[in-house]
């Protein structure tokens, strides 16, 4: 899962916050200055460790995510690449019979009467065709949103500072 910047934000200021916190109750430990300022600057590094660490495992996770998407795509090149038609179309094929399946699903709604005690597994199985079905068919098709583009980009900003 890709971490917001927004949130990225939130919890780098808050490391701003936790450093003051904890310097606050080390004016109580340490009776000198220097012993203070160092252990101030022991705690932001730690910190801004911490941060990093974070935003590169999230780098990964984004990449691990990209990397699953192109693998999807070659797949497609080198079937449009074989010489047998079935194995050109068979991805159309089932994008067809899914998209059919879904929809189909969808529109008996307004024709069957079903049990009460049906009631939650069939409006289950109707959100795993809405999104699981149809979202995937059009993101393997179209890509991902422009926002996921930006926050993309963000988390890539984030993770170059």
């Amino acid at each position: 899962m890709v971490i917001p910047p927004f949130i990225a934000k939130m919890f780098a200021n808050k490391g701003g916050e936790i450093v003051s916190d904890v310097l606050g109750g080390l004016d109580n430990l340490f009776t000198t200055k220097e012993e203070k300022l160092q252990k101030q600057i022991e705690l932001t590094e730690k910190v801004n460790a911490h941060l990093l660490a974070m935003s590169q495992l999230a780098q990964q996770e984004t990449d691990a995510y990209l990397k699953d998407m192109d693998s999807a795509r070659q797949m497609q090149i080198a079937a449009l690449n074989q010489h047998d038609l079935f194995s050109k179309r068979f991805i159309y094929y089932f994008t067809i019979g899914l998209t059919f399946l879904t929809l189909l699903y969808d529109y008996l709604f307004f024709f069957i009467q079903y049990p009460e005690r049906n009631h939650d597994i069939i409006n289950m199985t109707a959100g795993v065709l809405n999104t699981g079905c149809l979202v995937s068919i059009i993101n393997f098709f179209y890509g991902s949103s422009k926002s996921s583009e930006k926050k993309q980009e963000a988390i890539e900003n984030m993770a170059k500072r």
